[in-house]
């Protein structure tokens, strides 16, 4: 079961909505994050495939924490922040593992530590970057343009 904590579902001047979820560090819930980060993404008229990468993206990104921060250790939490600007969607995922493998606000593209999730992410969202926060959590941040604002 999800656990939800709530932001709020927002709309302040700037069109900005903004809601978190904060799950356990299970795989099994991974279909949930899907859904629950579609459902906060649909209101920006993306296309079907900009959903889908979108999808795929936090994906592999709560799946990389989950794996490789958390070892498969379900006690830890993973918060996912999404907040949809008028011009942009963005995800954002919180851990307390130990630091990324970069410079703090390097971006995702510049690891090659295994796998191809980075890779994924890179190719299919408009930015992503990691910060690792002064309070010790990591902080990687995608965004994906509305389709009006695409160049």
């Amino acid at each position: 079961m999800l656990d939800e904590s709530w932001v709020g579902d927002q709309a302040v001047q700037d069109f900005h909505r903004a809601d978190q979820l904060d799950i356990s560090a299970d795989l099994a819930l991974l279909g949930e994050v899907r859904a629950w980060v579609r459902q906060r993404a649909e209101p920006g008229e993306f296309i079907a495939r900009d959903l889908d990468d979108i999808e795929l993206a936090v994906t592999e990104a709560v799946s990389n924490v989950i794996r490789h921060a958390y070892g498969g250790v379900a006690e830890h939490q993973v918060s996912i922040r999404a907040d949809l600007h008028r011009s942009h969607f963005v995800v954002t995922i919180f851990d307390e593992g130990p630091p990324f493998r970069g410079t703090a606000s390097s971006p995702v593209l510049d690891s090659h530590e295994g796998g191809r999730g980075l890779e994924i992410i890179s190719a299919v969202m408009d930015e992503a970057s990691w910060t690792r926060l002064a309070d010790g959590r990591n902080e990687l941040r995608l965004v994906r343009k509305r389709p009006e604002v695409q160049t």
